[in-house]
């Protein structure tokens, strides 16, 4: 998402529908990615967004959901232009401890910033033999900046379809 300007908004895959409905409604989400075991969660919020796309992470789902990784085009540049400091990446939401949960902007700059400095901060841990366990889910922003602070290094092995869908993921 990020290669192809397009902002993102990380949900806690134990949402209720009516929760992840409130969050895709405040974030303005056109397209939803689910995989197989929130889709019901997922079926059930889009009833009430009915502008919001539902895509898959796999083929698994036996019905006829469209798959995310059928947009992707391996070699194919998401985005041909230069991607600006001050666009918004991510937009991750409080944890509503005093009202209800708020978006909170971050920029293409905020998220280069934080993962230079995880980087900067431990080097030794980002090679090939090291082992990562998150104790934070990726809708957690220090759960999500972590986890993709392993993937952007340039020594560390990528799945094909990570890297794959990371530089060439686009609709139609």
């Amino acid at each position: 998402c990020f290669a192809a300007r397009t902002p993102c908004t990380l949900v806690n895959a134990l949402f209720t529908p009516r929760e992840l409905a409130t969050q895709l409604a405040d974030s303005r989400a056109k397209i939803l990615i689910a995989g197989q075991e929130q889709l019901d969660v997922a079926r059930k919020a889009l009833v009430s967004l009915p502008g919001v796309a539902l895509y898959t992470l796999s083929h698994a789902t036996g019905i006829s959901d469209q798959c995310i990784w059928d947009f992707c085009t391996p070699g194919k540049e998401l985005c041909d232009e230069a991607v600006d400091d001050e666009e918004t990446a991510l937009l991750c939401y409080s944890s509503g401890t005093s009202g209800a949960p708020k978006g909170v902007r971050s920029t293409h700059a905020n998220l280069r910033a934080t993962l230079a400095l995880t980087v900067a901060a431990s080097p030794e841990s980002f090679t090939r033999e090291e082992v990562w366990a998150s104790v934070l889910p990726m809708s957690h922003m220090y759960g999500f900046v972590r986890s993709i602070s392993v993937l952007a290094q340039p020594s560390m092995p990528r799945s094909a379809s990570i890297q794959s869908c990371a530089t060439s993921c686009t609709e139609g």
